[in-house]
């Protein structure tokens, strides 16, 4: 299936300690090119979130953007928790005297790692969200370009039918006017006309150039199967800009030069629509 390469995936989640707002948004571009903003608080997990977006993405530029939230009477909360755990620890122990400000807050540092655990754990979450949701994005403008290549592909294979039929009529057309200029002169042409005939025939034969043509168009039904198909469907339509040239350039028939601008417009369209495709 077809995947845009240009996409957009959104989410929020609610946690005890704040909100965390995540959006994605992917781009044409020729490589791989992913930017994170908003991460400072996470700069540990870059490489972990770029790896989760790599495996979705092989091409485009993205930019991933996170913003935080969190719950302003944060510190006072986690006070009042390290407060409650060291009473506790006092009481169960028995200790007595008054506990020391200090080891309030290294018992802060204690909760502050179950809290970044719990951030990372939902900064995860919505992470996979946003993916979930961009994907389908791309998959529905994905669709929307396949379908609009296979009408293209479509008319591209009438346009050829067309030139082929055409090019075994243009050989009969000459051998045609070639007899009647010899008649002229010849009486004995035959051996002549024919030899004639064929050099024409071999300097216009576009056979094999519609053959390849025809499989480069085929080519295509396995490319809408593969999940990453920007760069083959790029090279594949290049070699069809080349076949189609080839064509136009042997042609010295109307009709046939007519078909040729036909396929370079409809191939200049799918070039055009090749180059949003993952």
């Amino acid at each position: 299936m077809l995947k845009s390469m240009t996409g957009y995936g959104q989410g929020i989640i609610h946690f005890k300690n704040g909100i965390f707002d995540l959006s994605i948004t992917s781009l044409n571009h020729r490589f791989s090119d992913i930017k994170l903003n908003g991460f400072e608080d996470f700069s540990n997990m870059e490489i972990e979130i770029k790896k989760m977006i790599s495996k979705e993405i092989f091409r485009g530029y993205v930019v991933c953007r996170l913003k935080i939230q969190r719950d302003g009477n944060l510190d006072i909360k986690v006070l009042k928790r390290s407060k409650e755990m060291l009473l506790k620890i006092k009481k169960d122990l028995k200790i007595k005297g008054e506990i020391d400000l200090s080891l309030l807050f290294d018992n802060i540092k204690n909760i502050d790692v179950k809290i970044e655990k719990i951030e990372k754990e939902n900064l995860l979450k919505i992470l996979k969200k946003c993916l979930k949701d961009l994907d389908a994005f791309r998959k529905k403008e994905g669709k929307i370009i396949e379908i609009e290549i296979k009408n293209l592909l479509k008319q591209t294979k009438k346009a050829l039918l067309k030139i082929e039929k055409r090019s075994k009529e243009s050989v009969l057309k000459y051998e045609k006017r070639l007899k009647e200029k010899i008649s002229k002169f010849l009486e004995e042409k035959d051996e002549r006309i024919l030899k004639e005939v064929a050099i024409f025939a071999d300097k216009v034969d576009i056979q094999e150039e519609i053959v390849r043509l025809n499989s480069h168009i085929k080519g295509f039904d396995k490319l809408f199967l593969e999940r990453s198909v920007g760069k083959k469907m790029n090279f594949l339509i290049q070699e069809m800009f080349r076949e189609v040239n080839t064509i136009g350039s042997k042609s010295l028939d109307f009709y046939i030069s007519k078909s040729v601008i036909d396929i370079k417009s409809f191939l200049e369209k799918i070039k055009e629509q090749a180059q949003n495709i993952q």
